[in-house]
């Protein structure tokens, strides 16, 4: 259990520019903000100015940067508790990731999309999507259990991701360094003459491919695409998509950032 951590109030104040009304903040944020590191303190106050500082050229975050924790493009999956749940479920995931190929998924049709690209949500900005949740309901159930799962925040999703070959996701940057991403390999084509065109992923320069039943686990906060270059491969690729959060926050953090980003 993580101790609690107490940020006096005149520390806090010390950090709100005069262009705020620190007054004015939720009572339930600045309870929050009390009982976690003062980190915290300055990345709402980042937020609420529109000050974005980076110190990595590819690592550029849309929203903002959460300060004093480790940022990685790559993590090793292996080492966290939910990608040994996800793999070890593999079997009932992939199969009801195929029962639902029939159904309607939501087309991403994003500007750096050049191709087709479709999610099925289990969850939208931290919220459970029931109708769907209950078309997978044994995928939902393991989802829910794991550690760290985002739910309740804004910027959590979760969901099942098909890529049609000939697919580009152009490179770009998420919105904040508090989350990382799972990929669970559903269905991922080889082709064994020409690997070069296997679907991958590049994330602050370094490329990975996915592998059937087997996690990947990033930071979208650094600049990531998407490759999927083989027009003729023998299917698109599946993975289910999970959104966890940054190892280093602690419990109070993650419920200030829930209210912050609400």
């Amino acid at each position: 259990e993580q101790q609690e951590i107490i940020t006096q109030e005149a520390e806090i104040r010390a950090l709100v520019p005069e262009t705020l009304d620190f007054d004015s903040f939720p009572p339930a944020l600045v309870e929050c903000l009390k009982r976690a590191p003062i980190r915290l303190t300055k990345a709402v106050m980042m937020v609420l100015v529109g000050q974005r500082k980076y110190l990595d050229p590819m690592q550029k975050p849309t929203l903002f940067l959460y300060p004093d924790i480790k940022n990685l493009a790559w993590w090793d999956a292996a080492s966290f508790e939910y990608s040994r749940i996800l793999e070890k479920n593999y079997p009932v995931i992939l199969e009801e990731y195929k029962s639902l190929k029939s159904r309607t998924w939501d087309v991403i049709g994003a500007s750096n999309t050049n191709g087709k690209w479709s999610v099925l949500n289990l969850y939208a900005e931290g919220k459970r999507q029931d109708e769907n949740c209950n078309l997978a309901p044994k995928t939902t159930a393991i989802l829910e259990s794991l550690p760290d799962f985002m739910s309740g925040c804004s910027i959590c999703y979760a969901y099942f991701s098909s890529l049609q070959p000939g697919t580009w996701i152009t490179p770009h940057f998420g919105p904040a360094n508090i989350r990382l991403r799972v990929h669970l390999g559903l269905e991922i084509p080889e082709d064994q003459e020409n690997p070069d065109q296997d679907c991958c992923m590049v994330v602050g320069g370094e490329s990975r491919k996915w592998k059937e039943g087997e996690c990947l686990l990033f930071d979208d906060s650094f600049f990531h695409e998407v490759k999927f270059p083989d027009k003729n491969a023998s299917k698109p690729r599946g993975i289910l998509l999970v959104d966890v959060w940054h190892p280093d926050l602690s419990f109070f953090e993650k419920e200030a950032l829930k209210t912050f980003l609400k």
